[in-house]
């Protein structure tokens, strides 16, 4: 069940995030985007110290799905912007 679950979040977070991602590109750029993904992802790690001190298993769906948040904007800002640049 743990697994379904895990992965359910991880992935649910690409089909919630991907498209509000491109508006951020619209409004703050490629870079800076790449950037608050990955302080994205590094809240989303932080939130694992809380879920295992209170062993909570919905906290943890919720770290998983605020990583795969940050995961899906790098992607969908960090693939076009390397293929923009080397065009």
């Amino acid at each position: 069940m743990g697994g379904d679950a895990s992965r359910g979040a991880f992935f649910t977070a690409y089909l919630v995030f991907s498209a509000p991602t491109s508006k951020l590109i619209e409004a703050i750029g490629y870079k800076r985007t790449m950037v608050v993904s990955l302080f994205v992802q590094v809240v989303g790690a932080l939130l694992f110290l809380p879920a295992a001190f209170f062993v909570s298993f919905p906290l943890f769906l919720t770290a998983i799905f605020v990583v795969g948040a940050g995961v899906a904007a790098l992607q969908t800002s960090a693939n076009p912007y390397i293929s923009i640049s080397w065009a």
